[in-house]
This record gives C-alpha cells, structure tokens and sequence, in this order.
C-alpha cells in the first residue's frame, strides 16, 4: 500500500475515499491544492481533481490512523454547523449561498463522512465510540483552509445521515445544526 513517508506532506491533500480493505479501514487521498470546494456536492470537486495526470499517477492510500497524525499536526476548522435535509427541500441552494462567501468552506454530501458514519456496516466490530472518533478525524482532515482565509466550516449531510443526529451530536455537542424537511411532508418543521 502507498502511504505518505511524512504525515506533514499532506498539506493540500483531502481524503476522497473511505473503506475497507482486508478487514482494515483505508483512506484514498486526492490532492486538491489551494483549491476550494466550489461545486454543488464534493464529488464533483473530487471527481474534476481526481482526473488530472497528478493524482491519477500518484494516488495515495493510508490506514485510518494517519488521520489522526494528521488532526494532530494540522486540526481543520471546527465545524460553524451541519445541514440536515430531506431530499428535495432547498439545502444544496442553501449550501451554495454558504460557498459564495469566500470565508466559508463548504462539505456537501462528502463521501467519506457518510462511510465514516456507516462503518459499522462494513464490520460489525465498530463500535459508537470508533466511529465517534473517525468521524473527528475525518471532519477536520477535510476542513482545512483551502485558500488560507477560511474561518466557518459548514457540512451538509446526506439525507440518510439523519438517522446518525445521536451520533454526530455527540461527535460534536457544541456544533448547531438546522434540519428541513421537505416542504411538502406534512411534518415538515425547522430544528436549530
């Protein structure tokens, strides 16, 4: 397996992937550069990054830990809030309002958080407190400053990631978060 000699190398690099493999956790890494996740969803940034000749001849993979040699060398922004939606209701416009503004650093339905989040689907053995811990991991892997001057970092969920409230919460307690249902549920109310 690949793995960066130097954790401090991986200044401009963003986990793309998440997963296992013989039965260990596995981050792909892509290298993003004083880029900005500008796009709707990251999967579009990673995808436009993920085909250039750079990262396709030089794609990295680490196990799990080196997220937490990374935390502890460069910890990301601590998250402003996070976006719960039910599909269809307005989030992703109101994610791209949070783009616009050029201090903000913006995850949209990031891959790596949701198989962060699902972990204990891929082995049985995870536990709460691992994927609690994972996900710290995760989250500030992926909110670095980008550009330099970011200051608030916004995740948007994927809608399934709701069922996960209890667990992101306790992740982060000190976070606010807002949630929107669909506007044509009839349980639709707002949560802050």
């Amino acid at each position: 397996m690949d793995r960066l000699t130097n954790v401090a190398q991986l200044e401009g690099w963003v986990p793309a992937r998440f997963y296992w493999r013989e039965g260990k956790p596995i981050v792909d890494w892509c290298y993003l550069g004083r880029q900005s996740f500008e796009a709707p969803f990251f999967e579009q940034t990673i995808g436009k990054c993920i085909a250039r000749p750079f990262n396709l001849l030089f794609r990295q993979q680490t196990p799990i830990e080196v997220l937490e040699e990374w935390h502890q060398i460069r910890p990301g922004l601590k998250p402003t809030g996070f976006i719960f939606h039910m599909s269809r209701c307005g989030s992703t416009l109101a994610s791209q309002m949070l783009t616009a503004i050029p201090t903000n650093v913006v995850i949209s339905e990031a891959r790596p958080i949701d198989s962060t989040l699902r972990a204990r689907f891929a082995s049985t053995e995870t536990t709460d407190d691992q994927r609690i811990t994972w996900l710290r991991w995760m989250v500030s892997a992926l909110g670095q400053r980008w550009l330099g001057g970011e200051r608030h970092f916004f995740i948007k969920s994927d809608a399934w990631n709701t069922l996960d409230l209890p667990l992101i919460r306790r992740a982060f307690p000190e976070v606010p978060w807002a949630g929107r249902a669909n506007a044509a549920t009839s349980a639709s109310r707002e949560v802050t």
